[in-house]
């Protein structure tokens, strides 16, 4: 039994051996280790939940029950000489895993590629259907707050199998999902044959359940007579069928459940084909285990960390982190990026992993990496292996035709070697396991600092700033927002006065630097990778002035809430504000979408707006010419309202107005929703109701993870807690869809999208 031991992990940070560390803390088991290259990120994940780190150069702990190490530890490492030397119990990674897996019933994900994605993806989906299991991955997700293994009393177990060190064989799973099956670890496997007889193996020790690709189906042709495993296959011909459905490549991954599955569509949080079938894969050992599939089951995947991760997104450059490091997993990989940007220049730093596998498949790599416009090579990354001729980095590019050898990267100063786009644009790609992601983190440092000069625009532009304003990059804005979903902006600032304000949009015109004006955050949907520009708020006192002037009008500034703009007529007897009253804005947010609210609109009681274009100059726009439409003003398209002089539609006792505005509060309370959103979501169209008609499409409740139409409003989405921009987009998406299918209506949104156009999201 595991439980009580002390064990010590060498090579703890690895991206297998973390999850399984994480899992047997909290299973109970104290954990110590160490690693000679640890990530930060794994270091705190450990040290929070009471791992013991020992730096690379310190001994062994006295007392130690077991070792572990994983494959990509070499033999001749010096604390696993040292374990030997003083006679400690010594277990690889899959040793410790398949003990576990015997005290759970146990859900093996085994084949050559895509594992941890599928793992993954079945482990969100299962919690997703209400199916409750402890689970180890072999890597992590991409979002830092999932963890990577979960031990919580669960009597189910999902874990991948790793096939490369012959620990597989240790294992007799419950259950086995076989993702597919590509000959690779060469130095292991000799022939393609003894790995396919190492799965069939696995298979004949399987209890209960069985899935396999229909491709596949001959694994199970040499089982015992006696296994009485069921068995069921996935795929084009399986029975459990899923097939992508078209659309635009880079628009996300949607898939049509057909066969065993319930027939419905549903969308997927990662893209390309291969995921099309790890994602079939997934969802049908979900309905194995539960015999369900909920419609939000994979639509908020957070993905995995390195599959497919952008590291750097600009107009004519992206920056991508991919793990592929197999000649299949490759070529998949550039398809889809050749398929997704195919006007685009593709370039490529590619990192063998291990010599045994470079030297085996060197033309099959040679094939799918030729599919790059230009390709550089790191030097092989040998995982514990001592390297072998015909393996190494430039026995790679020696089997590239004379003309096409790619160039190695010997040193971090090669670096420089990798160019950025001139006038076509570009996606470059870093790919390969081993420690390449250092290599990328260090180039997009460099690139962003040529690219971006942030740090030197911040400080000129704060020179020019008085010391009350507020000027910061990296800004976390989706919380600032009512719906409360989004990424960061690559600056922020919070002027505390006009001249600031006027010398921050003069210096950002001048840098090409794009600029949002956000207010309390209503009618607006940040994107989850954020805006690439300038954020600014009107938040200080010089913004927040209400004064009723002598000819009757009032002066306003744009910081304002509408609701207190509210108060303040009630108090002096303005009629013609009460529809403000529930409208969660600013005067400013409100000037700029024309809000209303109960049949009313912001410009029924403008007469002029006082504005600063985006170069900097102020002026003042009267009403006519702000040429204000429903939810639109024109006017306003270059400039950002500061204030407003606003023109009272009658003189009203302070008891009647309170009046209308608690006849409208109520109404409001009856009719819309709570939870947090950002108002209407679209336009009404021409002689209808949004909400009514989103209503009669039965479209209420509909729910992508985080994000559901209102069950009050139908033209509210809200966010249940943990939405993200995708899944609000992805339910727009589907509401306009439907709308357009069913009634041949074209719904338009009324909130602004930062940094990005309606049209490229949704046609």
């Amino acid at each position: 039994m595991i439980a009580g031991q002390h064990l010590y992990f060498i090579g703890v940070g690895g991206m297998g051996m973390t999850p399984l560390a994480l899992y047997l803390l909290q299973h109970g088991v104290r954990v110590g280790g160490m690693d000679d290259a640890m990530p930060p990120r794994l270091r705190r994940l450990l040290l929070d939940w009471g791992c013991e780190i020992q730096e690379p150069g310190e001994t062994l702990p006295g007392e130690v029950d077991r070792v572990v190490y994983s494959s990509g530890v070499p033999a001749d490492h010096p604390r696993l000489l040292e374990a030997r030397e003083r006679g400690l119990p010594i277990v690889r990674r899959g040793e410790i895993l398949a003990e576990l897996a015997r005290e759970k019933r146990f859900l093996a994900v085994v084949g050559s590629h895509g594992k941890t994605t599928t793992t993954g993806m079945l482990v969100h989906a299962a919690r997703r259907a209400g199916f409750d299991c402890d689970y180890i991955l072999g890597g992590l997700f991409a979002d830092p707050d999932e963890l990577p293994a979960r031990c919580g009393g669960a009597s189910w177990l999902i874990a991948e199998v790793d096939e490369s060190d012959g620990t597989i064989a240790s294992f007799s799973p419950t259950a086995t999902l076989v993702v597919n099956l590509d000959w690779d670890h060469a130095d292991r496997y000799a022939t393609e044959e003894s790995l396919v007889a190492e799965f069939e193996g696995l298979l004949g020790r399987t209890r209960e359940s069985i899935l396999v690709p229909y491709e596949l189906r001959t694994l199970l042709d040499n089982r015992d007579d006696a296994q009485t495993a069921r068995v069921a296959t996935f795929g084009a011909q399986g029975d459990y069928r899923a097939e992508e459905v078209a659309g635009r490549p880079g628009d996300g991954l949607r898939i049509s459940l057909d066969g065993a599955f319930p027939a419905r569509e549903l969308s997927v949080g990662a893209a390309g084909a291969f995921n099309a079938h790890n994602a079939t894969a997934a969802l049908a050992a979900v309905h194995l285990l539960c015999g369900r599939i909920p419609e939000d089951a994979l639509s908020g995947f957070p993905g995995i960390h390195r599959r497919q991760t952008c590291l750097f997104a600009g107009e004519n450059l992206r920056v991508f982190g991919d793990y592929a490091h197999h000649p299949t997993e490759i070529a998949a990989l550039l398809k889809h990026w050749r398929d997704w940007l195919p006007d685009w220049r593709l370039q490529v730093v590619f990192q063998p992993h291990r010599y045994s596998r470079t030297r085996r498949f060197r033309d099959e790599f040679v094939n799918s990496l030729s599919r790059a416009d230009d390709l550089y090579l790191l030097e092989t990354y040998g995982a514990g292996e001592k390297p072998q001729a015909g393996g190494r980095a430039s026995d790679l590019r020696d089997a590239f035709p004379g003309a096409e050898q790619p160039a190695i990267l010997n040193t971090r100063a090669d670096l420089d070697r990798v160019r950025a786009p001139g006038t076509k644009p570009c996606l470059l790609g870093f790919v390969g396991a081993g420690d390449i992601e250092s290599w990328a983190e260090e180039f997009v440092g460099s690139l962003r600092v040529r690219h971006a000069t942030r740090g030197s625009w911040i400080e000129r532009a704060q020179q020019t700033l008085s010391p009350q304003s507020v000027l910061r990059c990296d800004e976390a804005i989706g919380p600032k927002t009512t719906l409360r979903v989004g990424g960061m902006a690559r600056y922020y600032s919070e002027p505390s006065n006009l001249a600031d304000l006027q010398r921050l949009l003069h210096l950002a015109c001048s840098e090409g630097i794009s600029v949002f004006f956000l207010g309390r955050g209503s009618n607006v949907i940040v994107p989850d990778d954020g805006f690439d520009g300038l954020v600014v708020r009107l938040t200080g006192e010089a913004w927040k002035g209400i004064a009723a002037c002598e000819d009757g009008s009032l002066r306003v500034g744009a910081g304002v809430r509408t609701k207190e703009l509210c108060a303040f007529a009630c108090r002096e007897g303005f009629g013609g504000f009460e529809f403000l009253e529930g409208i969660p804005g600013t005067v400013g947010g409100a000037l700029r979408m024309n809000a209303g609210a109960m049949h009313c609109s912001m410009f029924d009681v403008v007469r002029a707006v006082q504005a600063v274009g985006y170069d900097g100059v102020y002026r003042e726009i009267d009403h006519d010419a702000c040429r204000a439409t429903y939810r639109s003003c024109p006017g306003l398209r270059d400039a950002v309202a500061v204030g407003a002089s606003l023109e009272p539609a009658s003189r009203e006792s302070t008891d009647r107005i309170r009046e209308t505005i608690r006849d409208f509060s109520e109404r409001r309370k009856r009719t819309q929703p709570r939870e947090p959103s950002a108002g209407c979501m679209f336009k009404n169209p021409d002689g209808a109701f949004a909400g009514r008609l989103i209503d009669e499409l039965g479209l209420k409740g509909t729910s992508v993870g985080g994000a559901k139409v209102s069950e009050v409003h139908g033209n509210f989405v809200v966010n249940r807690g943990d939405a993200t921009a995708r899944d609000v987009l992805e339910l727009i998406r589907r509401i306009r869809d439907t709308a357009r299918r069913e009634r041949g209506i074209v719904l338009e949104p009324e909130v602004l999208l930062l940094g990005r156009s309606w049209e490229e999201v949704l046609e």
